[in-house]
C-alpha cells in the first residue's frame, strides 16, 4: 500500500545497498516511521501510522568559504588530498582553467590557489560549490579566474576582465577519465 500510493515520492527500485536507514517505533515496538537517506542531502520519511505514506526531505546544508593552496609534486588530485581538502577540488579547478591549462601536463612545481564554496551536512563535507577565485602556476606562467554572476550568466574572467572560455580547450578530454598515460608499450591494434 505504501509503494502504490507513494510512487511519485519515492519507487523502491532505487534502494541502494550501502544506504542508511532508521526505523521509529512507538513503546509498543510497533514501527511508526522508516527513514531512508536516499543521499547524504536527501532523505525519504514513510510514516507508517494510520495510512501510510511517504515525503521527500532535505537536510540542512552549510556552505562555508575556504581557501586551498598547495604545490603540486605528484598530481593536483594527491596534492589536495594530502592537504585534507577534498579532491573534488580537481575537476572544478579543472573546469575553470580548461580552455588555459592542460591538466594532463601538469608539472611538479606548478602552484594553486583558490577560495572556493564547500557544502557541509551534519559536519561532513558533500560537495563543493562555486570556485570564487582562483590563481594556478602552470610552467611559471600564471593564470587568474574571478567568478562572474549576472542574471543567468555564470562565468569566469582574468585578471583584465577577458573572458576565461576561448575557441579551443587546452585538454579537449575530460582530464578525471583517463586512467592511464599512453607510452610506446601500449601499441594500437
Amino acid at each position: 500500500e505504501l509503494v502504490n500510493k507513494n510512487k511519485e515520492v519515492f519507487d523502491p527500485k532505487n534502494i541502494k545497498p550501502q544506504k542508511t536507514y532508521f526505523v521509529l517505533c512507538n513503546a509498543a515496538q510497533k514501527a511508526t516511521f522508516w527513514v531512508y537517506e536516499e543521499t547524504p542531502t536527501n532523505y525519504i520519511i514513510f510514516d507508517l501510522r494510520g495510512t501510510p505514506y511517504a515525503y521527500s526531505c532535505e537536510k540542512d546544508i552549510i556552505t562555508t568559504l575556504k581557501l586551498a593552496t598547495g604545490i603540486i609534486h605528484n598530481s593536483l588530485y594527491v596534492t589536495l588530498s594530502n592537504n585534507n581538502l577534498n579532491p573534488a577540488l580537481a575537476s572544478e579547478l579543472a573546469k575553470v582553467f580548461a580552455y588555459s591549462v592542460d591538466f594532463f601536463k601538469l608539472q611538479k612545481g606548478d602552484k594553486f590557489k583558490a577560495i572556493f564554496e564547500e557544502h557541509y551536512v551534519d559536519g561532513q563535507s558533500v560537495g563543493i560549490g562555486n570556485i570564487k577565485a582562483a590563481y594556478f602556476e602552470h610552467r611559471k606562467e600564471p593564470f587568474y579566474a574571478f567568478i562572474y554572476n549576472q542574471d543567468d550568466y555564470t562565468g569566469y574572467f582574468d585578471e583584465d576582465g577577458k573572458s576565461l572560455k576561448k575557441a579551443f580547450l587546452k585538454s579537449p578530454l575530460k582530464f578525471t577519465r583517463i586512467s592511464s598515460k599512453y607510452t610506446q608499450k601500449r601499441f594500437h591494434p
